[in-house]
């Protein structure tokens, strides 16, 4: 039985019901955007699972270039693009 390469005592998720509804809740979001393929809209996703605050987005945006995310979207996202 595959339960048993588990450690006893310890919680672990049984089903994929989180990750389904996360994915169910990015289709309505992406149904609302024009970004078709989910490559580097896969970054919204941490949007819909938090609480994002204002002051959060505004030092995000004040703190990171343009120039510096795309780099970093390139070397971590290529392959989904």
């Amino acid at each position: 039985m595959q339960a048993n390469a588990f450690d006893s005592g310890k919680t672990w998720l049984g089903t994929s019901d989180i990750i389904e509804s996360i994915f169910g809740k990015y289709k309505i979001f992406s149904e609302k955007t024009p970004m078709i393929e989910i490559g580097k809209a896969i970054l919204t996703i941490p949007v819909l699972v938090s609480k994002v605050l204002l002051t959060e987005v505004k030092e995000a945006m004040e703190s990171v270039s343009n120039r510096d995310l795309s780099k970093s979207t390139k070397n971590n996202l290529e392959e989904w693009e």
